[in-house]
């Protein structure tokens, strides 16, 4: 009777069975890296937003300033700063929306 003798590589079962390991981790982990493309486009697009609102900021286009008082403590005494507050919002990304606030202090005298 002849007796086969292995040559040290690896059978068609253990290939098979490690590209199938292999092909169950990577799709263990495929939603985490879908969720992070996501979140990354998602944060481009909202930069991007910020970035067109400080343009329109810097070209004075603004909404109309509203009135406000700031109320700010420091070592325990309240100071109470009369500011106006323009805002300039804007939407992307499936109606997300992002906006800037620009303080700018009320020094006309009362």
């Amino acid at each position: 009777m002849r007796t086969v003798e292995r040559s040290g590589g690896f059978t068609l079962i253990e290939l098979l069975i490690a590209v199938f390991l292999f092909g169950l981790i990577a799709i263990s982990f495929l939603p985490l890296f879908l969720n992070s493309y996501k979140n990354i486009r998602r944060s481009g697009e909202r930069t991007e937003a910020v970035y067109r609102l400080q343009k329109k900021i810097e070209t004075n286009q603004y909404t109309d300033p509203e009135a406000e008082q700031l109320n700010l403590v420091f070592q325990g005494k309240q100071i109470k700063i009369d500011i106006n507050k323009f805002t300039v919002e804007m939407e992307y990304d499936d109606n997300q929306k992002t906006a800037i606030f620009l303080f700018e202090a009320d020094l006309t005298e009362p």
